[in-house]
């Protein structure tokens, strides 16, 4: 699509965007890392971390310094990772990680760039007391999971089964649950606090609801300020207006994915139903298979192609 077009359809999309009220939410992977990355919402992020990690606010704000986000590489030709912000704070490595909907793939994907960065700060060190600590943060839109019930956050530590023993102090990993603090602030469950707040704003996408929720806090308004403002480039819009189109078509593949699982899971239990001779109606009423599905299933055994 030629430039000019293509500035001129996101200009439309800005138009109706602003019609109804709506901005770019900042959990938006194109609006994520520049948002808090401003130095005027430095102080957002130093609370942020600090009262995630339990790190000194002091020590955050005198040290806290952006790093190249590109993961080291397993081989030359290997596609480089990027995560989504890398900050160091002295002897503290933080990686802060937007996701969509938490499922196995992106648990997984976590999970691989936190080892990632544990290894390359091994690697660094002249020897092993001097590595730093690997903290991650994921903050999670979604839980599709529901691995940590119904908690805003929860931290993992290498410990031994009990919990009584921790192996490793220095490999941390936060997961926030940004839907669960969604759900209490909208159901009214209870008041939230001021992190609960700050990740709060992080998801809405209505300019009204982040005057509401800024109101009376001088940091959280200017943050509510420059969510507004980004909301205002065309260009960022346009990029936006992507991701969602990509999340819908992941979402979709999702579901479709699972249907087939759950598909095949009866087809296994109608075989091994068939295999102890139980009838077809019965099988069918348990799996919820047709009966000709599983008159055709039947053939298959007799022909000893399961």
């Amino acid at each position: 699509m030629p430039y000019k077009t293509l500035i001129n359809s996101n200009i439309e999309k800005l138009k109706e965007m602003k019609e109804r009220g709506e901005v770019v939410p900042g959990c938006a992977d194109c609006l994520f890392k520049t948002l808090l990355q401003q130095d005027e919402l430095k102080g957002i992020l130093v609370y942020m971390i600090g009262e995630i990690t339990g790190i000194d606010k002091t020590y955050i704000d005198k040290n806290l310094r952006f790093v190249n986000t590109e993961l080291p590489k397993d081989k030359y030709l290997e596609k480089g990772k990027i995560t989504d912000l890398l900050i160091d704070i002295e002897d503290n490595r933080i990686n802060l990680e937007m996701n969509g909907v938490l499922d196995e793939g992106t648990l997984n994907k976590g999970n691989s760039y936190h080892h990632r960065l544990a290894a390359k700060s091994l690697y660094k060190a002249e020897n092993y007391t001097e590595i730093k600590s690997i903290i991650q943060i994921c903050f999670n839109k979604k839980d599709k999971l529901n691995k940590f019930g119904n908690e805003s956050i929860v931290e993992f530590k290498m410990r031994s089964k009990d919990g009584k023993y921790c192996l490793d102090e220095t490999f941390i990993n936060y997961q926030i649950n940004l839907e669960e603090i969604t759900n209490k602030y909208y159901n009214k469950k209870e008041e939230i606090n001021r992190l609960e707040k700050i990740l709060l704003l992080l998801t809405i996408d209505k300019e009204k609801e982040l005057e509401k929720v800024s109101k009376g806090d001088k940091e959280l308004k200017v943050m509510k300020e420059r969510i507004i403002d980004f909301s205002e480039d065309p260009l960022l819009v346009g990029l936006y207006d992507e991701e969602k189109a990509r999340e819908k078509v992941n979402q979709v593949n999702i579901e479709a994915a699972e249907k087939k699982g759950a598909e095949q899971k009866q087809i296994e239990i109608a075989k091994n139903m068939l295999g102890k001779n139980m009838d077809i109606e019965t099988i069918s009423d348990i799996t919820a298979l047709t009966k000709e599905e599983i008159v055709n299933l039947k053939k298959q055994k007799d022909v000893n192609q399961f």
